[in-house]
């Protein structure tokens, strides 16, 4: 799959080179093959004996050494049927299908990249209602619900899904998730909105805003830079 490529629930994403997990389900089935005849002889051994016994050819003791060897061998059939399924699993796994319809927004592996066990591969975004993704400044409470500022001027109302347990790294601030509650065309995945909140100052109030040159954000290479903002 391509990044910004639509799927539906069961599509495949991802494909392992099946050919050493194959192998491994082949080995599996024949341990479980021949543990299942070391029990055929074991139990054949433990018949044997318990009409010798019953004719007291052998002693109870000897009998006794047949049984062990019956539940040895059943054990030993469990434990390859165990690994049998644990590598019919392993080869379900080298497909990678999508568990529900959605956007592929990121991908972290390239076709013939060898992977480990437990490596994320790609991001998928569920179709469905779209969330907004916000950064609250940790000067502020967190808003449960605001508006969203569309650019012919109309509004639609959003409210707060979630909001992140911990602050950000980085900026220190609150990320918080807004749903529309209305219906709102020509937004895509990645696009940059703007929301409105209540504040102090009054209702609508939009979170402050500050406008940089572009050449201000050139990052030269010397790590994160702060800014002091003089003139509001």
């Amino acid at each position: 799959v391509e990044i910004g490529q639509s799927v539906a629930a069961g599509d495949t994403l991802f494909l392992l080179d099946p050919r050493d997990l194959e192998q491994a389900v082949t080995a599996a089935r024949a341990e479980v093959a021949a543990a299942e005849a070391s029990l055929a002889v074991a139990e054949a051994e433990s018949e044997r004996d318990q009409e010798l016994l019953s004719q007291n050819f052998i002693s109870r003791q000897t009998f006794g050494r047949s049984e062990l060897g019956v539940r040895e061998a059943r054990t030993r059939v469990d434990a390859a049927s165990a690994r049998l399924a644990q590598a019919e699993n392993a080869l379900s796994y080298a497909t990678l299908r999508a568990p529900v319809a959605g956007v592929v927004v990121a991908l972290a592996a390239e076709a013939g990249q060898v992977v480990g066990m437990g490596q994320p591969l790609l991001t998928l975004a569920e179709a469905g209602q779209p969330e907004i993704e916000v950064l609250i400044p940790s000067s502020q409470p967190v808003p449960a619900q605001g508006q969203l500022l569309l650019a012919d001027g109309s509004r639609v109302r959003v409210e707060r899904t979630r909001q992140a347990g911990s602050a950000d790294p980085v900026s220190r601030g609150w990320r918080a998730w807004y749903a529309p509650t209305g219906p709102v065309s020509g937004l895509r995945l990645g696009d940059l909105v703007e929301l409105g909140f209540s504040t102090e100052d009054g209702p609508g109030q939009t979170l402050p805003r500050y406008r940089l040159p572009l050449s201000a954000l050139d990052e030269r290479g010397s790590g994160p830079g702060l800014w002091l903002v003089e003139n509001d």
